[in-house]
């Protein structure tokens, strides 16, 4: 009898007329589950991850206020330059250290990296000396104010768009680092010698482009049960370093400094592990289908 099926195209053909088309059964809400991918974190996780995030914060303070104080005339160049030479090598130590423990380390040997890292600090360290004189004057028309805000704008960029360890769209590298130097070069055209210009480019790149680095194999290569001791012990020093130089520029914006440390560092996690037991998450049926 399959001769005499008629074949029709229809759009829609209700199958119960006497019901809705949003009708539901009773059996419509027994697949319901909630929560399923939901991640528990710890405070202690939530802290050490927001310190992460401070520790850039109070590098960028720190950056900030060398350059205040040399403006100031309270810090010499050759003070910054002279701690940036005791400071490189240990840390640049702990670096290949780091790294030689980092899953994703390279197949060259620790002194074929040292040599090529070397090479380059070598290069950018000769072509800023020999661009200093250019680099001061080449945004000297530019209104204090006007250099001001931008520099604050570049360095908001830098602090949104910095990779603190996570796989996120927002995070840029490259555009991170080039606001960082942008802004350091914007300030040193405020500065009253090339000397001064040389200073502020050199420990941008340290704060902008080796210190993060750093941070970043202390976090991956270093697989150690006090690893997170060694991370708050690290946001520790960075707060007291910035809320002490804070001190040399302003008592008020110290004071201000020290609230804002507890409100990131305490507040802020504490409200996200509570908020955590408000999270709802409906998972059924009508989700979309997944390809394993």
């Amino acid at each position: 009898h399959s001769g005499s099926i008629s074949h029709r195209k229809c759009l829609h053909k209700p199958s119960w007329p006497e019901r809705p088309d949003n009708f539901t059964g009773d059996d419509f809400l027994e697949d319901l589950k909630r929560n399923l991918y939901v991640k528990r974190h710890s405070l202690l996780t939530v802290v050490v991850a927001t310190g992460r995030v401070f520790q850039h914060f109070c590098s960028l303070c720190l950056f900030v206020q060398a350059y205040c104080l040399m403006l100031q005339g309270t810090l010499a160049p050759e003070t910054v330059l002279f701690g940036l030479g005791m400071l490189a090598p240990p840390l640049y130590l702990a670096y290949l250290f780091c790294a030689s423990g980092s899953a994703d380390k390279s197949d060259l040997s620790p002194m074929r990296t040292a040599f090529g890292h070397c090479r380059l600090l070598l290069v950018l360290t000769a072509f800023t000396l020999m661009w200093s004189p250019l680099l001061k004057s080449l945004t000297a028309t530019i209104s204090t104010d006007t250099i001001h805000a931008m520099t604050a704008f570049f360095l908001t960029a830098n602090l949104l768009f910095h990779d603190y360890g996570g796989s996120a769209a927002i995070v840029l590298k490259s555009f991170s680092l080039n606001s960082a130097v942008f802004a350091a070069i914007c300030l040193a055209s405020r500065l009253p010698s090339s000397l001064h210009t040389f200073t502020t480019v050199e420990l941008a790149l340290f704060v902008f482009a080796f210190w993060p680095e750093l941070r970043r194999n202390m976090s991956v290569g270093l697989h150690s049960p006090f690893q997170p001791v060694l991370s708050l012990g690290l946001t520790f020093l960075l707060n007291l370093a910035a809320q002490c130089a804070m001190c040399f520029i302003s008592m008020p914006a110290a004071c201000c400094f020290l609230l804002l440390s507890c409100f990131i560092m305490l507040i802020c996690p504490i409200m996200f592990v509570a908020m955590q037991a408000q999270k709802n998450n409906i998972h059924g049926p009508w989700d979309e289908a997944v390809i394993h």
